[in-house]
């Protein structure tokens, strides 16, 4: 284990920030090895996630935090996890990039309808990348196996319209189906 991601609702964080901290610190990381320094973070993001606070604060939310978002507009990878199609790598290599991306967005992700717009913005990219249809299908069709949702089969009727770009249209249609939460 080498992240912890804690949220502690109190009335007195720093107290209670500093006893949870010397909790996980001293007494449930192995002392032996000492290798593990903990940092308290302010920040709203963790890895490959935003947290976010609504409801007058009474409810956490959490949704994946795609770093190439702005990709539809730049077509420039701020972070270069996904090869071109053509690039020298087996296919299968670069399609599970994109699976394993599309797993992170459904575990990291508190609502399915939160996860539209990350999921949508991975498979423009990957178009943008030159890959076809019959590719993202795949990538769909594995990432249902493992982490059965329907926005995955909604996704894949998408790529057969081309409507993947506007995401606002897309959103508002499938906010309209009442997906389940997760």
């Amino acid at each position: 284990m080498d992240d912890i991601l804690t949220l502690i609702a109190t009335t007195n964080p720093d107290r209670q920030s500093l006893l949870f901290h010397d909790y996980i610190q001293n007494h449930l990381y192995d002392q032996t090895h000492k290798l593990l320094t903990l940092k308290p973070q302010s920040t709203t993001k963790f890895l490959d996630t935003r947290i976010t606070l609504h409801n007058n604060n009474k409810n956490v939310k959490i949704i994946y935090d795609n770093k190439n978002e702005d990709f539809h507009d730049t077509l420039t990878q701020n972070i270069g996890r996904y090869h071109h199609l053509s690039a020298p790598s087996l296919l299968t290599h670069k399609l599970s990039a994109a699976q394993s991306t599309l797993i992170r967005i459904h575990d990291y992700t508190t609502t399915t309808t939160d996860m539209i717009i990350p999921t949508l913005q991975i498979l423009h990219e990957f178009t943008s990348l030159d890959y076809k249809p019959r590719h993202l299908h795949s990538i769909l069709t594995k990432t249902n196996r493992s982490r059965p949702n329907p926005l995955w089969s909604i996704a894949a009727k998408l790529i057969s319209t081309e409507r993947m770009t506007d995401y606002e249209q897309i959103n508002q249609q499938l906010m309209e189906l009442d997906l389940p939460l997760n």
